[in-house]
C-alpha cells in the first residue's frame, strides 16, 4: 500500500515538473555498482513508476533488484537512446533485436508468474508473497 501511494506521488510529481524524489530520499550506494548516472537513473525508476501504476502494477520491493534492471537499463538508454531491457539483452547489446522495456510479454509473464522475466514489474499481491517467502 505505501509502494502503491510513493509511486501516484512521483508520477503527481513528474506531471506538475516538479522535482521528484525516489526511494525515500538518497540512491543507495549499491547504485554505484551498476550506474553513475543518478538523475538519469532517477527520472527512469519514476517512469517506470508511472508505468507499473499506469498498468495496476508494482514495482519490485527489493531495492537490490530494482537498483540492477534500471541501472543497468540506465546504462543502456545512454548508450543506445532507448530502455533497452537488461535481462533479456544480447551481449554486445544488439539494438536492432533487443527488446525495450516494458517488453512485448511484460503483461503475458505477470499473468502467468506473478512478475515479469526481470522481475522488475510485479502483480501487487505477488509481490507481498514473494517477500514472505511464500508460493505464488
Amino acid at each position: 500500500m505505501k509502494q502503491e501511494k510513493k509511486g501516484k506521488a512521483m508520477c503527481e510529481n513528474k506531471a506538475e515538473g516538479q522535482q521528484a524524489g525516489c526511494c525515500g530520499g538518497a540512491v543507495k550506494t549499491g547504485l554505484a555498482q551498476w550506474t553513475s548516472h543518478e538523475s538519469e537513473y532517477r527520472e527512469l525508476l519514476i517512469q517506470m513508476s508511472c508505468i507499473a501504476e499506469k498498468n495496476g502494477y508494482v514495482l519490485n520491493s527489493d531495492n537490490a533488484r530494482v537498483e540492477k534492471v534500471l541501472g543497468r537499463m540506465t546504462e543502456n538508454k545512454l548508450s543506445a537512446g532507448r530502455n533497452f531491457c537488461p535481462c533479456k539483452q544480447s551481449q554486445p547489446l544488439d539494438t536492432s533485436k533487443d527488446v525495450i522495456c516494458p517488453c512485448p510479454d511484460w503483461k503475458k509473464e505477470i499473468d502467468a508468474d506473478g512478475h515479469c522475466f526481470c522481475k522488475l514489474f510485479f502483480k501487487k499481491q505477488a509481490d507481498v508473497k514473494v517477500k514472505l517467502g511464500l508460493k505464488i
